[in-house]
């Protein structure tokens, strides 16, 4: 009968090998807890939007990011509808690309198309919305294996809100979890309340066997 003699650092090396695949209770309570915290961020964002957009049943050609601007060019098209007039259109351009690129540099992002009231008049708001949509991404890393993403997008078209929140967690090389939660709100359905039109939680896990 062959034995097989293995040295002592060998077996350690296999044994901390082993117990580097299994799941740490510890790691799992921690993405917990890392979900509630951004879930609660988020549910507490969504308490700022308003919904005072006005519904266009014909959708635009061209939908702009105001959270995702990076030169005021970008912001001709959307105030085509707006400002007829080239000079006009110019000057609003240029004083809604530095109020937005201000908040930016102040670590403030557009909760919303409304908090463009400022600049504009209600009607060129309600002509501005269409077109315009804001989305805030956020990424968390909690370990060089792991880490939190989330998305919060209003849509002023469609008059709803919706999230994104997903968890990727490296647990062994080459095997992950992935925890995502999404959902979207109507929040034109009722005055001062908002309706779950979908909502979702996926867990998915992967494993690595090697030879």
């Amino acid at each position: 009968m062959p034995v097989t003699y293995v040295s002592a650092a060998q077996r350690d090396d296999r044994l901390a090998a082993i117990a580097a695949r299994r799941l740490d209770a510890r790691h799992l309570m921690l993405a917990a807890a890392s979900i509630v915290a951004v879930l609660a961020i988020v549910l507490a964002y969504r308490g700022r939007l308003t919904a005072d957009a006005v519904r266009d049943t014909s959708a635009p050609a061209v939908v702009t990011n105001l959270n995702a601007l990076e030169n005021p060019s970008e912001l001709d098209p959307l105030l085509r509808s707006v400002f007829t007039e080239p000079g006009e259109r110019r000057t609003a351009l240029t004083n809604l690309y530095t109020f937005i690129a201000s908040r930016r540099e102040a670590g403030d992002r557009l909760p919303n198309v409304g908090a463009l009231r400022p600049l504009l008049t209600r009607e060129q708001l309600a002509t501005l919305k269409p077109s315009a949509v804001v989305r805030t991404r956020a990424t968390y890393t909690i370990t060089p294996r792991m880490y939190v993403s989330g998305i919060v997008q209003y849509n002023s078209t469609t008059a709803t809100t919706g999230s994104n929140l997903r968890l990727r967690w490296e647990y062994a090389p080459g095997s992950e979890l992935f925890v995502v939660y999404t959902d979207d709100y109507d929040t034109e359905s009722r005055p001062q309340s908002t309706a779950l039109q979908n909502r979702a939680f996926v867990i998915k896990v992967t494993r690595l066997f090697r030879p």
